[in-house]
C-alpha cells in the first residue's frame, strides 16, 4: 500500500502540473487563435487544391508561412475563404485585426460538422438551379457552380455520384469527410502544442522546485504526507473534465473558463506544496532598495506604523519572557500576551505585504527609510536575476535536482489525459483494497442497485444497453480492462461479457440490476480472461511469401488485400491495414517517405506510395497508390468488388475464407459487431468498435487463424467469395484463438474507395 500511495502522490503531481501546463498552453493558444488557424488549414485542405510554387525560395517561404499558421493574402478569394465569409461561419468568432500578422485575426476555433455541412450545402444551393433545394445542390455540384478547383470539384462530384441521388447520403458523406479532417486537425494541434507543453513544464519545474527525486523521497519517508496526497488526489480528479471541451466554447467564454481552471489548479498545487513542503525556501538577504522619490511621503506613513508595530511586538515579546521567568506566573496573562503578540505579528505581515506590493520588492523586514537617498534598508527575499541565479546554482546539470526537473518536464509533456487516466485507475485500485478472508460473496447472487435513469437521454429501452451505460465507466477504469460486449447464450439469453487481462482478480458481481418503467431487470454479467489484441504484422525477421508487402519507412510487413479505385486520386491502389501502410508509428502519413514494396514470390519490387491512412475506432485502413509503371496483372491481386455487409444474422453460421499470403484459411464469423482493445507500437491502446470476430470452424481447434504478416489479408464469404473485411490482428480469450477484421463497407466509406469494375 505504501508503494501505491507514493505512486499516487507522484502521479498527482504530474497530473496537476500537466493540467496547469495544458491550461497555460490553451490560454496562449486562445490568445493567438492557434486552434482557429489550424482548423482554417484543415478546411483549406478540403476546399482548396494545393498548388506548388515556382522555385526553391517560394516553396521555402510558403512552408514557413504554413508552419507559423499565417494566412495567405489571397485566401479570401479562394473557395475556403468564401466559406469563411458565409454568415453561419463568419459570426461564430470574435472579430480581430485586419492584418495577416495580427494575433487577433481570428476565425472560429470550432465548427460543428452539421454547421460545416449546412454551410457547404447553402453555398451550392445559392449558385444552383431547380425547384427544390436538392435540385439546386445537384445542379451546382454537377456543373461546378462554385468554381471549385479540380481536386475539390472531383471530390464533391464523387460524393454526389456515390450518394445515389439521395440527399441524406450526400449530407453524410460531407459530414464524414469533415469529421476525418477534424481528427487530423486535432493531431496537428497536438504536435504543434507538444513542444510548448515540455517548455512550460520545464519552466514550472525550475520555478516551483518540482523535483521528481525529491518528491519520491518525501513521500517515501512521510506517512502523513502520503495520506494527505491521496486525499488531495480524490478531490482533484474532477479538474480534468473542466479542460476537456473548453475549445467548444465561444472564445471569450473559453478564455474566462481557462482562467478559472488555472486558478483552481493552482489552488490544488498550493495544497500539494504545503503537504510536501517542496517549494524554494529562499533566505532573506540584507540590502538596500531604491524607491520612487515622489512616493517617499506615502512610504513614511506606512513605515511609521510598521516600526510602531514592530516595537510593540518586541515589547510584548519581552513581557512574555519576563512573565515566564517569574517563579509564579499567571497562565491567563500569558495567553492574553501571546494573543496580542500574534495580532501584532499579523498586522506587521499585512503592512509588509502592502509595502511589497507598492515597491515591487519581496520584503522580509525593514530597518530604516533613507529619505535622502530615497531607499529602504532591510531584509529582502531574492527576486529576478538573483532568484534565477540561486535556482540555477542549486540545479545545474551536474546535480540530481537538474535531472529531476528534466524527468518532471518529460512527464508533464505526456499530457493531463495520460496522468488523469492513470491516477483514476490508481485511486480506484487503492479504494478497492484487499478484502478479509471468509468474506467472499456468491457472485451469482450479487446485485448492484442503481436509481432509475433518464430513459429519454439514453434513447433506448433495452435494459442490457442501459446496464452497460450505467456501469461501463466504472468497469473501464479497472486495471487490465479490455472490452465490454453484448453476448448471447442460446440457453440463458443475452448477457454482458467483460474481458480482462490475466493476472487481475476483480470482484465483479454476477448480475447488475436495472430499474426501468418501475420494473427491475437482473442483467447477467460474465467475465472472461483474455489479453489485448496484437496486430498481425511482421517484423524484420519475418519470412515473406508472395502477396506480402513491406513498408520500408517502418520495416513493417503485411498483406495486400486487393486492388481498389482511390476516389481521392482516381488511381488504382492497393488496400491493406493502416498500421501496415503508415509511414511511422502514428496514425498519420508522410507522403514523402520511401516506397512500399511487394513480394512477387522471388523478390521485393516497389509498387507505390501511401496516399491515405485512417486509424480510428472504426477503421484501420491504408491505401497505396500504384506507380504508373506497375502492371496490375503482374501483382496477381484480386479487384475488390461485390462487397457484402455482415450482420447479426451471419453470426456462428457464415463460413469465410481468410486469404493470407501463406494460403487460404477456412473459418467462420463468430460476432458481427465486437469491441476490443489492441496494443500498438505508438504505445497507445487503440479501442476498436464494430469488428468482425472470426474463429475456427471446429471449436476444439485451438490453432491460431492468423499470424505475423497477415494484417491486411482479405476475408471473403465461402459462398460467392464476397469481400467482408480485412484482417487487423488477433488474440486469445479463454484459450480460444480469435482473429478480428475491419468491415469492408466501413473501409470503403471512410477511405473513399470505389470497387474496380
Amino acid at each position: 500500500m505504501v508503494i501505491i500511495d507514493v505512486f499516487i502522490g507522484l502521479v498527482l503531481i504530474y497530473f496537476l502540473y500537466s493540467l496547469l501546463s495544458s491550461t497555460l498552453a490553451e490560454l496562449i493558444s486562445n490568445w493567438i487563435g492557434m486552434r482557429a488557424r489550424i482548423l482554417r488549414q484543415g478546411i483549406t485542405n478540403i476546399l482548396n487544391d494545393k498548388k506548388p510554387e515556382n522555385g526553391l525560395w517560394l516553396d521555402l517561404y510558403k512552408w514557413i508561412k504554413e508552419g507559423l499558421l499565417v494566412e495567405d493574402n489571397d485566401f479570401k478569394f479562394t473557395p475556403a475563404g468564401k466559406f469563411y465569409q458565409e454568415p453561419t461561419i463568419k459570426y461564430l468568432a470574435k472579430p480581430g485585426g485586419k492584418h495577416w500578422y495580427s494575433i487577433l485575426n481570428r476565425k472560429p476555433s470550432y465548427i460543428a460538422k452539421s454547421n460545416f455541412c449546412n454551410t457547404i450545402l447553402n453555398m451550392f444551393s445559392q449558385k444552383g438551379r431547380g425547384v427544390t433545394e436538392w435540385e439546386k445542390i445537384q445542379f451546382a455540384v454537377q456543373y461546378n457552380a462554385l468554381h471549385l478547383e479540380p481536386e475539390s470539384d472531383k471530390m464533391f462530384k464523387d460524393f454526389l455520384s456515390r450518394s445515389g441521388g439521395n440527399y441524406e447520403n450526400f449530407q453524410a458523406m460531407i459530414k464524414n469527410h469533415f469529421e476525418e479532417m477534424t481528427m487530423r486537425v486535432n493531431g496537428w494541434y497536438k504536435r504543434k502544442i507538444g513542444l510548448g507543453l515540455f517548455l512550460i513544464g520545464l519552466f514550472l519545474s525550475f520555478k516551483m522546485n518540482v523535483d521528481t527525486f525529491q518528491i519520491i523521497k518525501i513521500l517515501s519517508e512521510n506517512q502523513k504526507a502520503r495520506q494527505e496526497m491521496v486525499d488531495l488526489a480524490k478531490s482533484s480528479l474532477s479538474l480534468y473534465h473542466e479542460l476537456g471541451d473548453s475549445h467548444l466554447m465561444d472564445s471569450t467564454q473559453e478564455y474566462i473558463h481557462l482562467l478559472q481552471l488555472r486558478e483552481k489548479t493552482e489552488s490544488s498545487i498550493g495544497q500539494s506544496i504545503k503537504i510536501l513542503n517542496n517549494g524554494w525556501n529562499f533566505k532573506p538577504e540584507y540590502g538596500i532598495r531604491r524607491i520612487d522619490t515622489n512616493k517617499i511621503s506615502n512610504y513614511k506613513s506606512i513605515l511609521q506604523n510598521l516600526f510602531e508595530a514592530q516595537k510593540k511586538s518586541g515589547i510584548e515579546a519581552k513581557a512574555i519572557q519576563d512573565s515566564l521567568a517569574r517563579s509564579t506566573f499567571n497562565p491567563k496573562h500569558i495567553k492574553e500576551l501571546v494573543a496580542v503578540r500574534d495580532q501584532l505579528d499579523q498586522n506587521i505581515k499585512t503592512k509588509l505585504d502592502s509595502l511589497s506590493h507598492l515597491t515591487g520588492f519581496s520584503i522580509h523586514s525593514i530597518d530604516t527609510l533613507d529619505t535622502t537617498n530615497a531607499a529602504i534598508q532591510g531584509y529582502f527575499y531574492p527576486q529576478g536575476i538573483r532568484k534565477t541565479a540561486l535556482i540555477l546554482s542549486q540545479s545545474h546539470p551536474l546535480t540530481a535536482k537538474f535531472w529531476g526537473f528534466i524527468l518532471t518536464s518529460f512527464a508533464i509533456s505526456m499530457g493531463a489525459k495520460f496522468w488523469y487516466d492513470l491516477l483514476n485507475k490508481l485511486v480506484t485500485l487503492r479504494g478497492t483494497g484487499i478484502k478479509p478472508e471468509g468474506n467472499e460473496k456468491d457472485k451469482s447472487a450479487s446485485f448492484i442497485a442503481l436509481t432509475p435513469i433518464d430513459i429519454h437521454r439514453l434513447n433506448t429501452k433495452d435494459p442490457l444497453k442501459i446496464a452497460i451505460s450505467q456501469h461501463g465507466p466504472y468497469w473501464e477504469c479497472l486495471p487490465g480492462f479490455i472490452a465490454i460486449n453484448e453476448a448471447n447464450d442460446p440457453a440463458t439469453g443475452r448477457y454482458i461479457e467483460l474481458t480482462y487481462e490475466g493476472g487481475y482478480n476483480h470482484d465483479i458481481p454476477g448480475y447488475v440490476q436495472v430499474v426501468l418503467d418501475e420494473k427491475t431487470y437482473n442483467i447477467s454479467v460474465k467475465t472472461i480472461v483474455g489479453k489485448k489484441g496484437e496486430f498481425a504484422e511482421g517484423d524484420e525477421q519475418f519470412i515473406p511469401k508472395k502477396g506480402n508487402i513491406r513498408q520500408v519507412a517502418t520495416g513493417t510487413w503485411g498483406t495486400a488485400a486487393g486492388l481498389v479505385l482511390n476516389n481521392r486520386t482516381n488511381r488504382i491502389a492497393v488496400l491493406t491495414c493502416g498500421h501496415v501502410a503508415r509511414t511511422d508509428f502514428s496514425p498519420y502519413i508522410d507522403k514523402n517517405k520511401d516506397s512500399v514494396f511487394f513480394h512477387n514470390g522471388i523478390s521485393l519490387i516497389p509498387i507505390g506510395r501511401v496516399n491515405n491512412v485512417v486509424m480510428s475506432s472504426f477503421s484501420d485502413g491504408g491505401v497505396i497508390d500504384l506507380f504508373e509503371s506497375i502492371d496490375t496483372t503482374d501483382l496477381e491481386l484480386m479487384p475488390i468488388n461485390n462487397i457484402q455487409e455482415i450482420t447479426i444474422r451471419d453470426e456462428n453460421k457464415t463460413e469465410v475464407i481468410v486469404k493470407t499470403a501463406r494460403g487460404p484459411i477456412n473459418a467462420k464469423v463468430i460476432s458481427s459487431s465486437k469491441s476490443y482493445s489492441f496494443n500498438d507500437r505508438s504505445a497507445k491502446d487503440i479501442k476498436f468498435y464494430d469488428l468482425i470476430s472470426i474463429g475456427n470452424l471446429v471449436s476444439s481447434n485451438l490453432t491460431p487463424i492468423t499470424s505475423h504478416g497477415d494484417s491486411g489479408s482479405l476475408v471473403v464469404t465461402k459462398i460467392g467469395e464476397k469481400p467482408i473485411g480485412i484482417i487487423v490482428g488477433g488474440t486469445t480469450d479463454n484459450d480460444k484463438n480469435i482473429s478480428y477484421a475491419i468491415k469492408m463497407n466501413d473501409i470503403f466509406e471512410i477511405l473513399q474507395l470505389k470497387p474496380i469494375i
